[in-house]
């Protein structure tokens, strides 16, 4: 379960003597409980210190190397998809694994362009190291087209600083390479504040399956969601929609304020007293929040203003810039702006009106025949029992 099976000796709590430990790889078969395994090993090997416990290793090799990063793919993808995609290009003859880890480039004096970071970093046997940072450079890139990246996500890897210091990977350590990871690093820190990842509510067994649409020709759900464009004027007409509806529920009932008055009893009457705010009686108890450190205040400012350049910016962008396998097998990872969260809550939790209103079918049980290639029909037959449309006004089922 380790990186290798070599020895090495640790120093002892007592003067002198000195502590030898191994590494051992333990494999186990498909039927056999292999996380109650690993997990009583780990409680057993704890308590010995120095690090002593069962740990998964990437690859099931002995000499396996990091050879670079993979940039704007979050933390809650399936990692064994993305393997078999990554995999699938080197015709199944290279084996990969990914591991999400901190970035190698550390910040210093002379390099103060390099913020901590952290991505799924690409680990090789050590043989084929070489070619496959060739083969990967190569392949994702900016210039590659958007259909031949996996899943049709847009990302771009990087080299690793160390392993071409070390001289392990087919590029060298100069200037241009580090100054192109550092680049990459900041673009995908914009992206990781700019943009969060939500899961469907609902289950889509037909992402990839292929359908004839009237208004859009052969079409896949993984492309129709791809080809969704937004502005911000329509997350303007969300929060509208939002506000008004929860003015309306204000209006609609009476502010409780019970809570604000005590009663007390004086010489047989009742009167009420109003009771004091919470900061009054006990102002060094609250708290805002956690206390920053001026590094991580200066960083929340940078990030606030970002998000407000992106709220400014008027040019129509997808509004899912990818869509990705999620953890649990059979779940779709959603990446859409921040300032589209509500839109894109939105679609999600109707799918089938939204689907309806613009593919442009003539009539509803057209339009059935087509979703029911990408949706479940228990689904389609509860929207149509609730008879949810799509509106225009609130952008919402």
């Amino acid at each position: 379960m380790s990186f290798s099976n070599m020895s090495y000796a640790l120093t002892s709590n007592k003067p002198g003597e000195k502590k030898l430990c191994t590494r051992m790889r333990v494999g186990f078969e498909v039927e056999v409980a292999a996380g109650t395994i690993c997990q009583y090993l780990h409680g057993e090997l704890r308590p010995q210190g120095y690090g002593a416990g069962c740990y998964e290793s990437v690859l099931q090799f002995d000499n396996i190397e990091m050879i670079g990063a993979l940039c704007f793919y979050p933390q809650e993808i399936n990692i064994r998809a993305m393997e078999k995609e990554l995999m699938r290009h080197f015709d199944w003859k290279t084996v990969i694994g990914l591991r999400y880890k901190w970035v190698n480039i550390r910040h210093s004096k002379w390099n103060e362009r390099s913020p901590g970071c952290m991505m799924w970093h690409v680990y090789v046997r050590s043989r084929d190291a070489k070619r496959a940072d060739r083969e990967l450079r190569l392949w994702l890139h900016p210039s590659t087209p958007k259909k031949d990246f996996p899943w049709c996500a847009v990302t771009h890897y990087i080299s690793d600083w160390k392993a071409a210091q070390n001289g392990t990977i087919s590029v060298k350590a100069v200037g241009p390479v580090k100054d192109e990871n550092l680049t990459m690093i900041l673009k995908h820190n914009d992206f990781v504040e700019l943009t969060q990842a939500k899961y469907c509510p609902v289950e889509i067994p037909g992402m990839l399956k292929q359908t004839t649409t009237k208004a859009f020709g052969p079409r896949t759900c993984l492309s129709m969601f791809l080809s969704i464009k937004a502005r911000p004027v329509h997350a303007e007409k969300v929060a509208a929609a939002d506000v008004n509806s929860d003015s309306d529920s204000d209006d609609s009932l009476l502010e409780d304020v019970s809570h604000k008055f005590t009663k007390v009893t004086v010489k047989g009457k009742t009167k009420s007293k109003k009771q004091p705010p919470k900061s009054a009686v006990a102002p060094t108890l609250e708290h805002d929040g956690p206390v920053l450190t001026p590094a991580q205040q200066l960083r929340a400012k940078e990030a606030e203003r970002k998000r407000k350049m992106d709220l400014e910016n008027n040019v129509p962008s997808p509004l899912f810039i990818m869509v990705l396998p999620g953890e649990m097998e059979g779940t779709y990872l959603f990446i859409s702006r921040l300032k589209y969260a509500a839109l894109a809550t939105n679609v999600l939790n109707g799918l089938v009106p939204f689907f309806t209103h613009h593919l442009g079918e003539l009539t509803t049980t057209q339009a059935n025949r087509v979703i029911a290639k990408w949706l479940s029909m228990s689904l389609i037959h509860t929207t149509r029992r609730k008879e949810l449309v799509w509106c225009l006004e609130t952008l919402r089922a």
